[in-house]
């Protein structure tokens, strides 16, 4: 069921809209949403402290990184 719902998501994504980004901040957004939805887990990551420039849509990167966190924290769940 989650696949179809992704995939059906997938489909309907909207065109990006490219901006200068942070990709430094937009990781740090991404863990620490996961870290706020999943306190019994410890995430540890090693991020520049100053900003990585980046041209990209920052919504649509910070739901693949949403997504690839998720899938990490189901496989530990499977464990």
């Amino acid at each position: 069921g989650r696949m179809v719902d992704e995939f059906s998501a997938f489909a309907r994504m909207p065109r990006p809209v490219y901006r200068d980004e942070d990709l430094t901040q937009i990781l740090r957004q991404a863990i620490f949403m996961q870290q706020v939805a999943r306190a019994d887990v410890q995430f540890e990551s090693r991020l520049p402290v100053e900003p990585v420039p980046l041209r990209c849509d920052a919504r649509q990167l910070a739901q693949v990184m949403t997504n690839l966190l998720q899938n990490a924290l189901d496989a530990i769940d499977g464990r």
